[in-house]
C-alpha cells in the first residue's frame, strides 16, 4: 500500500516492521513509556494518536525522513479534527 494513502496507525507499524533493527512493539513501548498494548492500539487504529512529546520521539526513533514527518503530521491533524468533530466521516 502506498504510504500516502495509510491510517496513521498502519503507517507506523509499516515503519516499525521495515527497519532494519527488527523493531517490535515491546521496542517502541519501552522507547515511549508507554504499554506494548497501547502502541499495538494506535497501529489498529482503535486509540488516538500520540501526544506532541511521544510523536516527537518516535520521530526519532524511527528516524523518519522529512518526507515522512510531513505525512503523519497531515494525519495527525486530520484525526485531531475529526475527533474534535470539525471533519465527520473521516477515520485515519
Amino acid at each position: 500500500m502506498d504510504a500516502k494513502n495509510m491510517r496513521y496507525g498502519q503507517f507506523l507499524k509499516a515503519k516499525r516492521i521495515s527497519d532494519s533493527r527488527e523493531l517490535t512493539l515491546k521496542d517502541v513501548a519501552a522507547e515511549l513509556g508507554v504499554s506494548f498494548s497501547y502502541v499495538s492500539d494506535i497501529e489498529q487504529g482503535r486509540r488516538k494518536p500520540y501526544d506532541e512529546v511521544k510523536t516527537q520521539k518516535l520521530i526519532e526513533y524511527l528516524k523518519l525522513s522529512e518526507d515522512e514527518v510531513a505525512l503523519i503530521s497531515t494525519s495527525l491533524l486530520l484525526v485531531w479534527c475529526w475527533t474534535s468533530g470539525q471533519q465527520r466521516g473521516m477515520i485515519l
